[in-house]
């Protein structure tokens, strides 16, 4: 099992958000800017509860500085019996 954590956030390029994101050991970090809407999309898997945790309050100053949202899920797409993804906690500005 894997923790998921997917953020959008609005009017940045991620430059400032992407070395948190690196700062942590990942199993999958995937980050996209869309620049007709100017939203950086990314979603990072963690494999402890407590590097969610601490990555999730670390991003929300972000969201609140350029608005969007954060969520995290446990995900079991990479097991054999695999799980829906239900969100866990969002949080949004």
């Amino acid at each position: 099992m894997k923790y998921s954590i997917r953020g959008n956030l609005h009017n940045t390029e991620g430059e400032t958000v992407i070395p948190v994101l690196q700062s942590y050991t990942a199993w999958r970090l995937t980050m996209k800017q869309d620049w007709d809407e100017n939203i950086f999309i990314f979603e990072i898997w963690l494999a402890e509860e407590t590097n969610k945790t601490s990555l999730f309050e670390e991003i929300k100053p972000y969201v609140d500085e350029f608005t969007g949202f954060i969520d995290w899920h446990t995900c079991t797409h990479d097991q054999r019996y695999k799980k829906p993804c239900m969100i866990q906690e969002e949080y949004r500005r």
